[in-house]
């Protein structure tokens, strides 16, 4: 058996400008400032980690729950914004009928998740879900890709992951998995370079791609 694994944002919604404005904004509340390039040093990280260091560096007395709580309020407040990445749909439409097992597996907390697969009516389209709320170390660290294929009863051999950040073509590496880097030019400098190969359109991945990756993998 073979399985495929998504990330969340940036692979199935468009969200990653929804959430660095967001996360900006709340850090300008704070007192503090975020430049890009030091935010994408957490994009692909889960919230607590990232909320976490900033709390530290601002040497902030709310506590974390309370910042937490704060993000997901002012995501949710924006869920109206963020639609499905171009192309998703046919792409995971070809993996199910392929026969692939597949599951999402999202640094985002719990909550956040099941509300974006709810509203575009993802639930029946992967066979697993987990999220960074279910993990003890965010990526890079391989837990929540390891946890999925173990979920899936499936070898990490035999898995592809689809990741937009470096953190997370990092994690899946480290699973001893493949990887198909998507770069969305419009909104990310992510280095996916590390990624067994990169696309800039989800319409360019097809079965022989995902097929000819999983093969060289088993050999």
């Amino acid at each position: 058996m073979k399985a495929i694994i998504f990330d969340m944002d940036g692979v199935i919604i468009n969200s990653e400008p929804i959430h660095q404005l967001v996360e900006r904004e709340m850090v300008e509340d704070f007192g503090g400032s975020l430049p890009r390039e030091d935010h994408q040093k957490f994009v692909g990280a889960t919230d607590r980690y990232m909320w976490e260091f900033i709390k530290k560096e601002l040497d902030l007395d709310m506590k974390i729950e309370d910042i937490l709580k704060k993000k997901e309020v002012g995501f949710r407040n924006r869920l109206n914004e963020i639609e499905l990445v171009e192309h998703f749909e046919t792409l995971i439409d070809l993996v199910n009928k392929e026969g692939y097992k597949t599951a999402l597996a999202s640094s985002n907390n719990k909550k956040t998740v099941h509300l974006v697969v709810d509203k575009f009516n993802l639930r029946d389209k992967f066979d697993y879900i987990i999220t960074g709320t279910e993990v003890e170390k965010g990526k890079p660290n391989p837990e929540i890709f390891l946890k999925a294929a173990k979920n899936l009863n499936v070898d990490p051999l035999n898995c592809i992951v689809f990741e937009d950040t470096k953190n997370g073509v990092e994690a899946a590496n480290r699973a001893n998995m493949k990887v198909i880097g998507y770069l969305d030019k419009k909104h990310s400098i992510q280095d996916l370079s590390e990624a067994d190969k990169v696309v800039y359109s989800l319409k360019d991945v097809d079965a022989k791609m995902i097929s000819g990756l999983l093969e060289n993998k088993a050999e």
